[in-house]
């Protein structure tokens, strides 16, 4: 292991719960709010110009979330899967 991820292990290893999560919580809950609020202005204006274009939005709206959803699923149970074939967790 390079120095590089050394430090970054030991900091997640060693620092407290109620500290890191924060951390690392914050700037993902400030990406998914520009994320909606971007989404909540696209479909104020697109809602302007019809009710079959707002339609649109929210159809495609509700599958990019699922989209996401989807993704990040499989991704999180092949890790998990994969920790206990290394032997990482036991």
């Amino acid at each position: 292991m390079d120095l590089k991820t050394q430090e970054q292990y030991e900091k997640l290893v060693l620092t407290p719960i109620k500290v890191i999560i924060p951390k690392l919580a914050i700037p993902t809950i400030i990406s998914m709010m520009v994320s909606m609020i971007y989404n909540l202005v696209d479909a104020y204006f697109v809602g302007k110009i019809g009710t079959a274009a707002a339609a649109a939005v929210g159809i495609l709206m509700s599958g990019n979330l699922s989209g996401n959803w989807l993704y990040v699923w499989p991704w999180f149970w092949f890790e998990y899967f994969s920790s206990f074939r290394t032997g990482a967790c036991s």
